[in-house]
């Protein structure tokens, strides 16, 4: 699947116009582990079959690009520390 994507501006009697950008829907490779889990990723038991939650760790490029697209830093009440940054993306 391809989506091609045309900005164009009009400014009175001038047209500017940019160039075609091509976007194609593609996944990419990304280094990642998984661990099935309940209660809390604080609090964490052993799955049963009426609470099943699933915890992703994906590391390297991959994360530091999703992290990116997430948008700026948010406070984290659960911790104080200068080395940790929380971002959350809802929808």
């Amino acid at each position: 699947m391809k989506a091609h994507v045309f900005v164009g501006l009009i400014i009175g009697c001038l047209s500017v116009t940019a160039i075609a950008v091509e976007w194609a829907f593609e996944y990419r490779p990304a280094e990642a582990k998984y661990t099935f889990y309940s209660g809390t990723l604080d609090d964490a038991a052993a799955p049963d079959k009426k609470n099943v939650k699933i915890a992703f760790e994906v590391t390297g490029k991959a994360a530091k690009e999703m992290f990116d697209a997430m948008g700026p830093d948010k406070k984290d009440a659960c911790s104080s520390e200068d080395q940790t940054r929380f971002r959350s993306r809802d929808g």
